[in-house]
């Protein structure tokens, strides 16, 4: 997915040269996204017209949640009570069988690469976490080597999860990004 969004950023640059292009990206989105502009700056495919690079509740270091399906789904009684728990229909979500969670845990070859390269020389690199995301919480959720980073007060749950990047002040941070701004005071 990385790859054909890179492929997407240069078709979106040859077809209008010279505009701006600033990526967005929630959750395993942010992944994808910042994989994308990591991956083509380091193989010199990056236009030049790529300013932004914004994350949302997206897991800079690995899901906790992820890490916890995984290693549970690594076990004999773990994958049974996962079984249990999806059979229930209490977390259809929590399947250690979709390649998805085995990504995004903290152990994964794709957290270990996000780490591996610097982002792209003129990329400015925004993260955004919230507070009571129990997904993807708010401190795994920034990245210390972003230009800024910020952990946004939300309700606890993970519904926090879902609606940070449409809540209003997601979205002022996000303008603040694009602008070129640094993040609200918290």
């Amino acid at each position: 997915s990385a790859d054909h969004l890179g492929a997407l950023l240069q078709s979106v640059a040859i077809a209008q040269p010279g505009v701006p292009i600033d990526v967005v990206g929630h959750s395993q989105g942010g992944v994808v996204a910042r994989l994308a502009v990591e991956r083509s700056g380091a193989e010199d495919r990056l236009p030049a017209e790529v300013d932004t690079l914004v994350t949302v509740s997206s897991p800079q270091q690995g899901a906790p949640l992820a890490t916890a399906v995984v290693a549970l789904g690594d076990s004999p009684g773990g994958a049974a009570a996962l079984i249990q728990i999806r059979a229930a229909g209490a977390a259809d979500d929590l399947d250690n069988r979709l390649p998805a969670i085995s990504d995004l845990a903290e152990t994964s070859p794709i957290i270990d690469e996000l780490h591996q390269r610097p982002m792209p020389e003129g990329v400015r690199f925004v993260t955004i976490g919230g507070s009571g995301d129990l997904v993807v919480p708010g401190s795994v959720a920034i990245d210390l080597g972003a230009d800024a980073s910020v952990i946004l007060p939300t309700d606890i749950g993970k519904e926090a999860h879902g609606t940070l990047p449409s809540s209003p002040a997601a979205t002022r941070e996000i303008g603040l990004a694009v602008a070129g701004m640094g993040p609200s005071c918290q």
